[in-house]
């Protein structure tokens, strides 16, 4: 994949994080806070792996994701560049 590969999928994944965000909002309209918890989570990980495709990174697993957001943004104290 080429650098505007992965911006595209950062963007996919940018938006999808968006909707989960918002699925979120209607559950806990509805008391359903579990389900709402578990949209929040996953809108987190989209969000981190499109700030990982922007630094053209690809992961398999939800611990990969968070192991290289630790090694590429939290360790290297840099700040990721938004689209």
């Amino acid at each position: 994949m080429n650098h505007e590969d992965y911006k595209v999928l950062a963007k996919v994944r940018f938006e999808r994080a968006k909707e989960l965000v918002h699925e979120a909002e209607l559950l806990i309209e509805d008391n359903a806070y579990k389900s709402a918890n578990n949209r929040a989570y996953y809108a987190i990980e989209k969000t981190i792996n499109g700030l990982l495709a922007l630094s053209d990174v690809t992961v398999k697993t939800h611990k990969g994701c968070i192991l290289q957001f630790n090694e590429l943004y939290v360790k290297s104290k840099s700040t990721p560049t938004i689209i």
